[in-house]
């Protein structure tokens, strides 16, 4: 028989049972689902604490191997980093063998990749880390080939790079462009036409330099208020040749071997000259090019940038 309380009620002088109230159900019920909840709590940690499902194994042996894959990734990212600064800082050595400066390049800023929390942030950070590891590979096997290619040089190619003419004809203390390479407007009849090399102004009797090692081909001289007036070819093997036009003095002779620097003449307005200046020409395999495709040696990136914008106006010739 259940126990059942009991109390007494003066209007009727009896005993009787005793109801319960709406508060003491809601009390009742709460504690009962506070127990309930705090013993589904212990379950649970007792089961994950000492039970592992598997489930729970498979997630565990997968978290682990997420981990060891991304610090393997972020080694392999390191050494590759490691291998384009050292790549960068080959090429900062070779432009400035050719420019006498640096170029100036925009700088990159360093990512930091932190230690995933969870299956999916790892899942995502190995994702970048390889698209990040194949672009720097890329990269790196792109440089390694250039300079594979331009720095391993065969004391052949050392004897033909030698050769280019990578100089400038006159000093820098005279080195303006006054007209470039390209259509210009001819100093005579005004009408357009392709000017075949660069004029450089510069007062009469100003030094002029080879350009390239090489040996002199060509020389003349002319009294005619046209054409090259004095001049001066000069090899440079592989096809390549220079002139030198409008000249005041020739200081070579043709079959003489000659240095890269060497004086060869001097500024002047022989031939069809309007104004003393240099009119120098690179011709490879018989066509002229833009002169300033070679001119390098000895220049920063600031100059070089400066006689190109000068190169570009067009404008009229001298010659």
């Amino acid at each position: 028989m259940a126990n059942t309380k009991f109390r007494y009620n003066p209007a009727t002088c009896r005993y009787e049972p005793a109801r319960t109230s709406a508060s003491q159900i809601l009390l009742y019920s709460f504690s009962l689902l506070l127990m309930s909840a705090i013993l589904f709590g212990c379950l649970t940690y007792l089961q994950g604490r000492f039970f592992t499902t598997q489930a729970t194994r498979e997630l565990r042996a997968e978290n682990s191997a997420l981990q060891k894959h991304y610090a393997i990734l972020n080694s392999q990212l390191k050494a590759l980093d490691a291998s384009l600064a050292g790549i960068r800082e080959t090429e900062t050595k070779v432009e400035s063998k050719l420019f006498s400066e640096p170029v100036a390049r925009a700088t990159s800023k360093k990512t930091e990749y932190r230690i995933p929390s969870g299956i999916k942030e790892a899942q995502e950070l190995l994702l970048t880390l390889k698209n990040k590891i194949n672009e720097s590979r890329q990269k790196a096997e792109w440089h390694n080939y250039q300079y594979a290619v331009s720095l391993h040089l065969t004391a052949r190619d050392k004897s033909t790079v030698s050769a280019w003419p990578t100089g400038q004809p006159v000093s820098k203390t005279h080195l303006a462009v006054a007209s470039g390479f390209g259509l210009r407007i001819h100093p005579f009849h005004k009408g357009v036409y392709q000017h075949q090399g660069i004029d450089f102004a510069a007062p009469k009797g100003t030094p002029v330099y080879c350009t390239g090692a090489g040996k002199v081909v060509d020389t003349g001289k002319s009294n005619l208020e046209a054409g090259y007036g004095n001049y001066v070819e000069i090899d440079h093997g592989n096809g390549i040749i220079t002139r030198y036009a409008h000249l005041h003095e020739v200081a070579v002779k043709p079959g003489q071997a000659i240095e890269k620097g060497e004086v060869i003449g001097s500024v002047g307005m022989s031939g069809g000259a309007s104004a003393p200046h240099l009119h120098y020409e690179i011709m490879r395999d018989g066509e002229q090019v833009n002169p300033m495709l070679f001119m390098m040696d000895g220049l920063t990136s600031r100059e070089f940038t400066r006689l190109a914008a000068q190169a570009e106006k067009r404008n009229q010739s001298l010659d």
